[in-house]
């Protein structure tokens, strides 16, 4: 049974809520328009979810709709000299989609680097940062000193480190 495509955009939008609100905050400072640019911004993704192509980034092509929004929101706003002048909000659309998208990026290498990292490093790093274990805790529960913990924990993210640059970098290649 093939998914309904309508259900796969509905979801494609209910994900991007907390995005999309605070791509909007960047744009639109006041939390309550903000608030109206986001809905009216679901109306106009919505009504043109037809023009959707699945095969591309939802993401850019959502914050197209929002950049839209909220440059007509501060048209019609404009009499109040707390707003920012449309250009500005474009800078600002265009230099927020820039700094997502290349965080998106960071974070695709980054998972890719922790599955290629040895299994001893990557439980180091899961204790240290899931569980939020201090060193001191991590050393006890595995029976050694803390200066070993915290030189094993400096190593893995090296590597880890190493390994993002060097798929970020090969990706800029391609």
């Amino acid at each position: 049974m093939t998914p309904d495509p309508l259900d796969r955009f509905t979801l494609l939008i209910t994900e991007a809520q907390f995005p999309l609100f605070s791509f909007i905050l960047t744009l639109v400072p006041d939390a309550t328009d903000a608030k109206d640019v986001l809905q009216e911004t679901n109306l106009a993704l919505l009504a043109k979810r037809d023009q959707y192509d699945p095969a591309r980034p939802f993401w850019p092509w959502a914050c197209t709709f929002a950049r839209f929004q909220a440059l007509a929101h501060v048209k019609t706003a404009r009499r109040d000299h707390h707003q920012f002048d449309t250009e500005l909000v474009g800078i600002l659309a265009d230099e927020s989609i820039e700094e997502t998208s290349e965080s998106e990026r960071e974070l695709a290498a980054l998972s890719a680097c922790l599955k290629k990292l040895e299994r001893r490093s990557a439980e180091l790093l899961k204790m240290r940062y899931s569980e939020s274990l201090s060193c001191d805790t991590i050393a006890q529960r595995l029976g050694r000193t803390p200066a070993a913990i915290w030189t094993a924990l400096h190593r893995a993210r090296n590597v880890l480190a190493e390994c993002v640059q060097t798929t970020l970098a090969a990706k800029e290649g391609h």
